[in-house]
């Protein structure tokens, strides 16, 4: 039998409740809800602006959440364009915690379906990246894997020997040259340099771009892969990618641990 809520957290819930279903900027409904309103003293500013603050500085504090973790798509948009964006999706998808060190991770997915916005449809997976960049760099630090431990395996352990890349590592395929419109659209770019045009252009010829992201210890990288290495680091176990030459496998096998993107191997069975 659940015990019956109290006045004070049925209230709390309520003003919760006003806060965030009514944002000021697309809302059809009331700015005064009557249950929450009549509990509200008045003074120099009547109980319906009281609350009219409150929902304003719950928007503006994710908008500018939203606006310092996809500062280029911000940039490719424009701050205005942006903030109407980020306020529908804070309509959707409110705050429910006052952490907001998770807050966005469903932008990129909004963006795709944002209609006003479908003129640019890399523009999602621009989100994507800039995501995926927050999240590599609030990643916890692993000890980097010691190669001596690879000495003493044979040939057959090593066809089944899986891989855990760092928890900074993400890996994105994209059909636009991700990266390279991530690096023309920085906000700090004093030039402005349009997407196309101008000394810095963008080679839009491609099939298929494969970006990984990792953290070497407070530096964000984010590099170009070719499609080979996407399938050895999407599968996670050597003998899957056995397409590939050993030599082949071998290579990109030291090279995530040299670039210290790799954080454990052990064997399939073990």
């Amino acid at each position: 039998m659940h015990a019956k809520r109290s006045p004070l957290a049925q209230l709390q819930r309520d003003m919760l409740t006003a806060i965030l279903t009514t944002t000021p900027s697309t809302s059809t409904q009331s700015p005064d809800p009557t249950a929450v309103v009549a509990e509200i003293n008045g003074g120099t500013l009547s109980p319906s602006k009281r609350l009219h603050l409150y929902q304003h500085n719950v928007t503006s504090t994710l908008c500018n959440t939203l606006t310092s973790l996809y500062p280029v798509v911000c940039n490719i948009v424009g701050l205005a364009f942006f903030t109407e964006m980020a306020r529908r999706y804070i309509d959707v998808k409110p705050s429910h915690s006052g952490d907001l060190h998770d807050y966005g991770a469903t932008f990129a997915d909004f963006i795709s379906r944002y209609q006003p916005a479908e003129e640019l449809p890399y523009l999602s997976d621009v989100a994507k990246l800039e995501w995926h960049w927050h999240v590599a760099f609030h990643a916890a630090d692993v000890v980097p894997f010691d190669l001596a431990r690879l000495q003493p395996l044979s040939d057959s352990q090593l066809d089944t020997l899986k891989f855990q890349c760092a928890p900074s590592m993400a890996l994105i395929a994209s059909p636009y040259p991700l990266l390279e419109i991530w690096l023309f659209n920085q906000p700090d770019d004093a030039a402005g340099t349009d997407i196309g045009t101008g000394d810095k252009q963008i080679n839009w010829d491609i099939d298929e771009a494969y970006v990984v992201i990792s953290r070497h210890g407070t530096q964000v990288e984010m590099r170009t892969l070719a499609a080979p290495a996407t399938i050895f680091c999407a599968h996670y176990v050597l003998g899957q990618a056995s397409q590939m030459p050993q030599i082949q496998r071998t290579r990109m096998m030291i090279n995530l641990i040299y670039s210290k993107r790799l954080a454990t191997l052990f064997c399939g069975n073990g």
